[in-house]
C-alpha cells in the first residue's frame, strides 16, 4: 500500500496480492511491528543501517531497494 502511494507500484496490485493471500490463508497484516524492525536489525540483507527490501512495479516485476531499518514501520503500516 506504501509503494502505491508513493507512485512505485501500480494502482490495484496491493488489493490484488491481498486478495490472493487471504484465498491461501497466508497473512495480510503484520502484528507486532517492533517485533519485526527487532528481526530486521539481524537480518542478513541489513548492511548498516540499511536493508534490503523487494518492491513491487506491478505483478511480475519487482527490484530491490535499500531503505533506512527505522522507515520500516512506516513503510508496513502502509
Amino acid at each position: 500500500l506504501w509503494s502505491e502511494r508513493k507512485g512505485i507500484t501500480k494502482k490495484g496490485t496491493y488489493d490484488t496480492i491481498k486478495a490472493l493471500c487471504e484465498k491461501y490463508n497466508l497473512p495480510t497484516a503484520i502484528d507486532d511491528l517492533g517485533k519485526m524492525t527487532g528481526a530486521a536489525m539481524h537480518d542478513k540483507k541489513r548492511s548498516g543501517s540499511k536493508i534490503s527490501i523487494v518492491l513491487i512495479k506491478e505483478m511480475g516485476d519487482s527490484y530491490y531497494e535499500k531503505v533506512d531499518v527505522a522507515r520500516l514501520s512506516e513503510i508496513a503500516k502502509g
